[in-house]
């Protein structure tokens, strides 16, 4: 009888990592590219559309940057405390960015905390399923 080696594959992958990956996919790019569509009402702290975008450019240096070291604390912790952790981040970011009052704790807030649960989630992400 021959084997199916789709059926082997199929028996070696837990299909709750893909599915786990692909929201946190969609949490960090929808999170991270839906930053434009709030443009014109974050434009109520007063800033320029320049320092606005500095708030995006922050946000996309700091995901990218630390994702080497949310690499180093997967291997080191697992991917299901990074999540954990890196969600909390996110969750926490986003939600004090709606209360943010002024655009520096904007810049902070959505610039680096944010930013910092967003990079633990790309790495999850992208690494988990090709390991």
């Amino acid at each position: 009888m021959i084997s199916d080696p789709r059926r082997a594959l199929a028996n070696r992958i837990y299909y709750g990592w893909i599915i786990a990956c692909f929201l946190a996919s969609v949490a960090v790019f929808g999170t991270s590219y839906a930053f434009g569509v709030f443009y014109d009402a974050i434009e109520a702290f007063g800033a320029s559309r320049s320092l606005l975008a500095l708030v995006f450019g922050l946000q996309t240096a700091v995901l990218y940057v630390a994702a080497v070291g949310s690499g180093r604390h997967v291997e080191r912790w697992g991917q299901r405390k990074m999540t954990a952790v890196s969600s909390l981040l996110v969750t926490a970011g986003i939600v004090w960015t709606a209360l943010s009052r002024s655009y520096l704790e904007l810049l902070f807030v959505f610039g680096v905390v944010a930013a910092l649960g967003m990079s633990g989630l790309y790495i999850v992400g992208y690494a988990t399923l090709s390991a």
